[in-house]
């Protein structure tokens, strides 16, 4: 009976983190579509464009290492929660941002969006914590499948939106008014978590288990792999999915293609979560990380065959599947290796290390974008995979 309780648990407890990642995922949407456009209204360049998507990806450098050392002491469900306010705080400060035209304060306020949505991104870390090893690929494929349902609602929301005004400035203050709802939202359906998922994973796990390492485990080779496919993966993906954006804007696209490839693009990302993580837990981390990898420089290199808007449709397709890959394996690796209390600060560095890639990456890609065009970002992104997928052949274990 004690065992059926905790199943039911489990299973509550796994659906409101998909809840929340979705919520999350909606206004990272949304961003995705407006933040470089809004950017560029602004009196942005390309290069600047590409800066606030990496702001968005990247504001967790800020502070998710230290919001991993607060999960393992006071629990996941503060900091997820958390996450979820800070977005809609951060939310409402962008639409005063563009109702005064000041630019500085827009690309603020999506890096503070950034440090929000890398706490709420913890999920993954507290269905590690609730689910044994050989089911944590599967957890975690479910959590990152939520992202689905933001995914769908994205394009409907900026559709309702943008049919209300002639001006693209307005619609994307409408929509951002939109955020802020979602954000609150996100901030109760977290906070239904319960029990504290940290204290499932001590009922899971043996008191040894528990002796305090800090982050020592850093020092194993095939951790430290790990975390470098999450970083150059991420960072890659970014790179492509927000610089893209600018490209179709440029030749005439309107907002409401552009978020029906970042759609598709998404799609890629979190549809096949759940089979990937089922892969990694039938076949092992690593092949599932360097099957990821190789998607996603098969999607960089499609991108020289053709603009035509199939093509580039299925190259961010490919990029995000790739993507997904690398995370939900990566995500199981790392639980896989750390104990409960380490496992927040050790998912911190991984988590850091992906939001350093995701603001340099950008950055530089953008202005590779403006040197040599698509063929020199597709160079420079090809450059950052292909070591790395060296390094996960040559070191990780299984």
């Amino acid at each position: 009976m004690k065992e059926a309780g905790l199943s039911l648990t489990v299973a509550r407890n796994t659906g409101l983190l998909a809840a929340t990642q979705a919520l999350n995922s909606l206004i990272v949407q949304v961003l995705v579509v407006y933040a470089p456009i809004a950017i560029l209204l602004l009196g942005g360049s390309a290069s600047l464009a590409g800066l606030g998507m990496a702001f968005v990806w990247g504001g967790r450098l800020v502070s998710t290492f230290q919001m991993g050392l607060v999960m393992d002491r006071v629990g996941r469900r503060p900091v997820i929660a958390g996450g979820m306010a800070v977005a809609a705080v951060s939310m409402g400060i962008a639409v005063y941002a563009l109702r005064i035209n000041s630019i500085m304060l827009f690309l603020a306020t999506l890096l503070l969006y950034g440090v929000g949505r890398g706490m709420t991104e913890y999920s993954r870390v507290a269905v590690a914590d609730i689910l044994p090893s050989h089911r944590r690929g599967l957890g975690t494929g479910i959590v990152l499948t939520g992202s689905i349902a933001g995914t769908l609602a994205a394009p409907v929301l900026i559709y309702s939106t943008s049919s209300h005004s002639t001006s693209v400035l307005s619609n994307i203050v409408e929509s951002l008014n939109y955020t802020i709802l979602i954000g609150l939202a996100g901030v109760a359906v977290a906070s239904m978590v319960w029990p504290d998922p940290l204290k499932i994973a001590k009922l899971l796990n043996n008191p040894e288990a528990f002796q305090q390492r800090g982050l020592r485990k850093i020092s194993n080779p095939s951790l430290l792999v790990a975390i470098l496919s999450v970083a150059a993966s991420t960072g890659v993906m970014v790179a492509i999915m927000s610089l893209n954006t600018v490209v179709m804007y440029e030749h005439q696209h309107t907002a409401v293609d552009i978020s029906t490839v970042v759609m598709i693009h998404v799609i890629g990302m979190y549809a096949f979560s759940i089979p990937l993580g089922r892969l990694s837990d039938r076949y092992g981390r690593k092949s599932t990380i360097l099957s990821g990898l190789l998607a996603e420089v098969a999607g960089v290199m499609m991108l020289l065959v053709s603009d035509l808007m199939v093509v580039v449709a299925t190259a961010l397709f490919l990029v995000g599947v790739g993507w997904s890959a690398v995370w939900v394996a990566s995500a199981a690796y790392i639980a896989d290796l750390t104990a409960p209390n380490e496992r927040g600060a050790v998912s911190g560095v991984a988590d850091a290390s992906a939001a350093g890639a995701s603001i340099l990456l950008p950055i530089v890609s953008g202005v590779a974008l403006e040197a040599g065009g698509i063929p020199s970002l597709v160079a420079l992104c090809t450059a950052v995979s292909l070591p790395t997928m060296a390094a996960c052949i040559k070191i990780m274990k299984k």
